[in-house]
């Protein structure tokens, strides 16, 4: 199990002192601060960690608590761009549910959307002979898709068997 302990050893920088300093002396905290909806509490090591609904849940204790981080500290960024790189520049919700296994950050959803990852925000033109020619091989799949498999999903057998009509001599079966 990994420890968090130097986490927020830096209370000097912690963008929640205020929070802190009430969970130290009266355990809760002011209903106007951002974190009084994840019912924050102080662990053993003195980190703001999230309460509520799962610490009846049989996840470790890192997972049922994460650590409360705020998206504009340095850190988090840090960390961020750790499982960002890690995931191979995974999408942004991928991230953010990675993160939050471990920490929660106020305002993550922001910083998972590769805002702050140094990732470019766009994606290049294609060539238009490129698009073309992927126009050309899409038409001739789906051309090729509609005679050879889609006619196969759904036989009609006696279209295909040759009979032959009613001639002369031919036994016919009436019945009333």
């Amino acid at each position: 199990m990994r420890r968090t302990t130097p986490l927020y050893n830096l209370r000097k920088e912690s963008p929640f002192l205020n929070e802190y300093h009430d969970l130290q002396t009266t355990k809760t905290i002011s209903h106007k601060s951002r974190l009084f909806s994840l019912t924050p509490f102080l662990d053993k090591n003195d980190i703001i960690r999230v309460g509520g609904r799962l610490r009846h849940s049989p996840y470790g204790f890192e997972k049922r608590h994460p650590a409360v981080l705020c998206s504009k500290h340095p850190i988090t960024h840090l960390i961020f761009r750790h499982h960002h790189h890690r995931l191979l520049h995974c999408g942004p919700q991928a991230l953010l549910a990675t993160v939050r296994e471990t920490f929660w950050s106020i305002g993550g959803r922001n910083l998972a959307e590769l805002k702050g990852l140094g990732q470019q925000g766009y994606m290049p033109h294609f060539h238009k002979n490129r698009v073309k020619s992927i126009y050309i091989y899409s038409q001739h799949f789906w051309s090729r898709w509609a005679k050879e498999y889609v006619s196969q999903l759904q036989q009609r057998v006696k279209w295909k068997q040759n009979k032959s009509s009613l001639c002369v001599g031919s036994l016919v079966l009436i019945l009333r």
